[in-house]
This record gives C-alpha cells, sequence and structure tokens, in this order.
C-alpha cells in the first residue's frame, strides 16, 4: 500500500512542479517584455513583475526538492511514526489512517477502498505523533476542545 501512496504523492508533485514551470516561464516571459518599460518614476510595474518572477522560481525550486524528498523515502514497514510511515490514529472511536510525508500535506488518497490522509511533520498531528509507537497516545488542542489520539498500528 505504501508504494501506492508514494507513487500518487510522486505523481501529484510531478503535476504541480510541471504547472509550476510553466507558470515561472510566463511570468518570466512577461517580467522580459516591452511592456514592463518603466514610463515614469512611479511606475512599478517591472519592479512587482520582478517579485511575482521570483516567488514563482521560488516555488518551483521547493517543488523539485519536494519531489527528490518524495522519491528518497522507503516503502519499508516502519516499528515507529516516522518519515514515511504509514499509521491507524484513533480518536474518541474513530479509526482513520494517515501517512507522514515531506510534500503533499492535506491531500487524501483513497487506496483499496481505504481512504488515507497525507500529513506532514509540521502539521499538529505530524508533530505530535513522530517518534510514537504503537499503543503511544497524545493529545491535541483544537477548536473543538481536546482530543485524545492513539496510535493502533504502524507500517
Amino acid at each position: 500500500m505504501k508504494d501506492q501512496i508514494l507513487k500518487q504523492l510522486l505523481d501529484i508533485t510531478s503535476k504541480q512542479l510541471e504547472q509550476a514551470k510553466a507558470s515561472y516561464e510566463s511570468a518570466l516571459a512577461h517580467s522580459r517584455s516591452d511592456d514592463m518599460k518603466s514610463e515614469g518614476k512611479y511606475d512599478t510595474r517591472a519592479i512587482e513583475a520582478g517579485y511575482l518572477t521570483s516567488a514563482k522560481k521560488q516555488r518551483m525550486e521547493q517543488l523539485e526538492r519536494e519531489l527528490l524528498s518524495l522519491s528518497k523515502l522507503s516503502s519499508s514497514k516502519c516499528e515507529k511514526a516516522i518519515l514515511g510511515a504509514l499509521i491507524l490514529l484513533e480518536c474518541e472511536d474513530k479509526k482513520s489512517w494517515y501517512y507522514l510525508s515531506c510534500a503533499c500535506g492535506g491531500e487524501t488518497l483513497t487506496i483499496d477502498s481505504e481512504k488515507i490522509h497525507v500529513i506532514t511533520t509540521t502539521s499538529p498531528i505530524g508533530k505530535e505523533v513522530l517518534g510514537l509507537e504503537e499503543g503511544d497516545s497524545f493529545e491535541l488542542e483544537n477548536s473543538q476542545g481536546v482530543r485524545e489520539f492513539e496510535l493502533i498500528e504502524c507500517r
């Protein structure tokens, strides 16, 4: 199952990277166009186009790093909640699968009719569960109050 998760995450990130590259190239071309020539000392279009191009380049580079990090994740069984672990958490008698990832946090994948929530290790649940083993529990406070989670299974 972890191989399928990784494949889907790599596909998602690759598509995002393609879109980011196209967006960056478009912004770069626009920032270098004749339309960006200053028409006066208060004309800031060229500066703003440069900022936008820079931000798009940073996003593209971030996605390249995420793609590289995802490609290095192992699909082997994990004994505790670490990066690349597939974990089953129980909260208030409800069990949910989570995949600890370095990218694509917030995605929900469906594999073999199971919903798997992708979370990063910087998310609230990811921070709390990191390093825990089966049977360990933690509390997390949110807008609904304090909720207790138990790590049921780690793959």
